[in-house]
């Protein structure tokens, strides 16, 4: 495993010195070169969890991956520049249930940078492009939103609200600051691939960003947003065939998948059973 061929990977062979700055750079271009993405799920292929392998697919296949490859991986290679990083395992709220997951779904990592602590992610289709500081109460504007974090007890809550004056804040995560070796999350790795996690396993999922925007490819839904001077969204969205899904993989997200491939989304249908 080598650092100079991940960091030329993502574009970021100048920022090697340990600074905001430069984590920031190193997060915004990670999302941009490298997806998020399950397909082998639907696939049938099992998506092993070592950092050797991690770094093989993205690395060597050029593959993506989902949070805990993703994050992994990234939080290896903070280390390996200088960073003081710290692996987390944390509960995501769905906005649908409108309820937290009954387990820790989602690794985050937690930079400590000059005394400060900095919540890093390169591994969620959830838009948080930058590292966001651990401050209670404070709000912090990013390219896309507003985020802020509360505490309860031992639990942080991350919550954001889109830039629409009319815009509420919403959950997306919680956790507590109590790190965990890469080993903890084996079990995570294997519980996400199967139907008790239904996000997952229900929707084939793509996402990444681009200079202005992000893209996503849920089943045969294409949706592309795209970022204004004064922070408004264009929302473009397109229904495709599965055909023209393979080639919007390759040409809109740089990812070549063999023909076994199917689009898939019945998420709806999972949660309409639910209520039965």
């Amino acid at each position: 495993m080598q650092v100079e061929r991940y960091l030329e990977k993502i574009k970021c062979e100048k920022f090697i010195e340990v600074s905001l700055e430069n984590l920031k750079q190193l997060q915004k271009n990670h999302l941009i070169e490298i997806p998020f993405e399950n397909l082998d799920m639907h696939m049938k292929k099992p998506i092993l969890f070592s950092l050797e392998d991690t770094y093989d697919r993205i690395l060597n296949k050029s593959r993506g991956g989902y949070c805990v490859q993703l994050n992994s991986l990234f939080g290896w290679l903070l280390t390996r520049l200088g960073y003081h990083v710290s692996y987390l395992p944390c509960y995501i709220y769905n906005i649908t249930t409108k309820r937290y997951s009954n387990l820790p779904i989602h690794i985050i990592l937690m930079v400590k940078l000059d005394e400060k602590l900095y919540y890093v992610d390169v591994g969620t289709t959830r838009i948080i492009a930058e590292p966001i500081e651990l401050r209670i109460d404070h709000v912090e504007k990013k390219t896309h939103g507003f985020y802020r974090f509360s505490l309860d007890g031992e639990t942080y809550t991350l919550d954001r609200k889109g830039n629409n004056s009319n815009a509420e804040w919403i959950p997306q995560l919680k956790f507590i600051l109590e790190p965990k070796e890469l080993g903890f999350f084996k079990e995570m790795n294997d519980y996400v691939q199967t139907e008790e996690h239904p996000v997952l396993f229900h929707r084939s999922t793509v996402v990444i960003r681009f200079e202005n925007g992000i893209r996503f490819l849920i089943g045969n839904r294409y949706t592309e947003i795209l970022l204004g001077a004064n922070c408004e969204e264009t929302r473009k969205d397109e229904v495709l065939s599965d055909e023209q899904v393979r080639n919007y993989l390759k040409d809109k997200f740089n990812l070549e998948i063999d023909d076994s491939f199917v689009p898939v989304d019945t998420i709806n249908s999972y949660f309409e059973s639910l209520k039965k």
